[in-house]
This record gives C-alpha cells, structure tokens and sequence, in this order.
C-alpha cells in the first residue's frame, strides 16, 4: 500500500500538532548536570575569580538556609532551587551574572543538582556545577565563613543528603548491614 499526498499531509499535521502540544525542548536532564560538573581546582580558582569579580561570577550555595548559616565557602550567596521559578525576581537577579557557580552539601545532594537544571533551563548565564560539595572542600581543609564573612569553627563533618534520609551512599535500599 502506498501513501498519497493526502495521507502525508495528515500525518504531517498530526506530528506538528503533538509537537505544540508538548513542545518541541525537553528538560534538562542528569546528563545536562554532568556535563556542567567542574573539580576543586576549577572551583577554588573561580571562587578567587568571584572576589575581584563579583557582580559577574555568582558562587551558590544550594544547601538550606540553616546549613549556608553554619558555614559555607567564602563570598557564596544562598539560592534554593525553589526560589528560582521562571516566574520569581530570583531568577532575574540571578540572569545578570556570567557565570554561576552551584555547590551543595555533597555529590550526591539533590538539591544542587536541581539548581543547576533549573539555571541551565532559565538563564542564559553559563551554568557550572562544583560537585565535591562542601563536604569535599572541609576535606581539604578549605575555610567556611559565616553570614558575616568570618571564618568558622571546622564544624563536624555534616551528613549528607541522603544519610541524613536514612540511605547509605551508593546503596538503594538503605543502611548497610555488616559483613559476616
């Protein structure tokens, strides 16, 4: 059986109709994160970069309110996923940067990582994610500050994400039972 012009036309319409329907761009995904993902050097030299230059280079810390209160990497500023809806001032503040820079506890912390999809779907800065996260520069003994910019106490390393949900790292189903 062969098709005629009138199918094809048909056809056609159906797929640009479906495509309006659900639109043509799909979300950013994991992949999209991973390949904004920078290592401690890139991190430390851009976190230098932000103090010469701060109304280009944005360092976010994604972590909540309390967690960025305890201590946080030197000249960052606390943004949430939440507060970066299209719709939000946030957002358009957060647009005039160059360059945003976003950490979070730890790599495996879904906060970040939803911050960073959120930005590379909504501005038009270049998007870069630290992934070692705080818990990787305390590793290194690099200093946190507080609110007011003076250095903090080394604190106790901090739980991740997923430990403090009752999950081990690396596992799905949960803490890990010991070996027999």
């Amino acid at each position: 059986m062969t098709l005629g012009l009138p199918h094809i036309r048909i056809s056609f319409g159906l797929v640009l109709a479906c495509l309006a329907l659900v639109g043509c761009t799909p979300g950013k995904t994991e992949n999209d994160v991973l390949n904004a993902q920078i290592k401690l050097p890139q991190f430390r030299a851009l976190v230098e970069e932000a103090k010469g230059s701060p109304s280009r280079i944005l360092i976010a810390d994604a972590r909540t309110p309390d967690e960025f209160a305890a201590g946080t990497v030197p000249g960052s500023r606390n943004v949430r996923a939440e507060s970066a809806r299209p719709d939000s001032p946030e957002l358009v503040s957060l647009s005039k940067f160059e360059t945003i820079v976003v950490y979070g506890a730890d790599p495996r912390g879904p906060s970040a990582r939803a911050l960073v999809k959120r930005l590379l779907e909504s501005t038009p800065s270049r998007v870069l994610w630290y992934g070692g996260g705080v818990r990787e520069w305390r590793t290194f003994k690099l200093p946190l500050v507080d609110k007011d910019g003076n250095t903090v106490a080394e604190p106790a390393p901090a739980a991740s994400e997923e430990e403090s949900q009752g999950t081990t790292p690396g596992t799905e189903s949960g803490p890990e039972t010991p070996a027999r």
